[in-house]
């Protein structure tokens, strides 16, 4: 009999110990999903740095060539100097500027302050302007039948000053 009631006893243990970790494994389920819906809130972002633009634009090129040997493919985002005027006053004429603009103006220590002096106010979304990391300026709908815009980001360090910039399709 002794022995029988150990064994209760350790069933007990063992049930109340089961229960404690499915509970922490629902509990961690519950907490990724939960996670999962933080994320949706800001859609994600299809990332293009200027460099990998102009590879993909060349691949591009390259294989239109192959199919079509007069076909000619330019980056949208390099096809003419950056100017200041144009820049500020027109969204849609902003891609073709993007590249030069990233390669002779734009370059890593830049102050956040004389970025914005020299671009105008960021379109930064709420997200971005909590994070205060990041300015996003549009580049307008490059592509035809496209919805989605591109964004110039400015990434800065805790000094304000910029780390790297990216071209980004939201």
């Amino acid at each position: 009999m002794l022995w029988h009631g150990h064994e209760r006893e350790n069933t007990m243990r063992l049930a109340s110990a089961l229960t404690v970790l499915l509970l922490a494994a629902v509990g961690g389920v519950g907490l990724l999903w939960w996670r999962g819906l933080e994320r949706l809130r800001e859609p994600p972002a299809k990332t293009l740095s200027p460099e990998a633009a102009a590879k993909v634009s060349h691949a591009i090129q390259m294989y239109l060539q192959e199919w079509d040997p007069g076909t000619q493919v330019e980056s949208p985002f390099g096809q003419r100097e950056f100017e200041q005027h144009v820049w500020l006053a027109d969204v849609e004429r902003r891609a073709a500027m993007a590249d030069d603009l990233c390669q002779r103006l734009l370059h890593e220590g830049m102050s956040k302050t004389d970025v914005r002096a020299l671009l105008g106010d960021p379109q930064n979304s709420e997200y971005q302007e909590e994070q205060g990391n990041i300015d996003a300026y549009c580049l307008g709908a490059v592509e035809q039948f496209v919805m989605d815009a591109y964004f110039l980001e400015i990434h800065y360090d805790e000094s304000q000053r910029v780390t790297s910039t990216n071209i980004t399709q939201y």
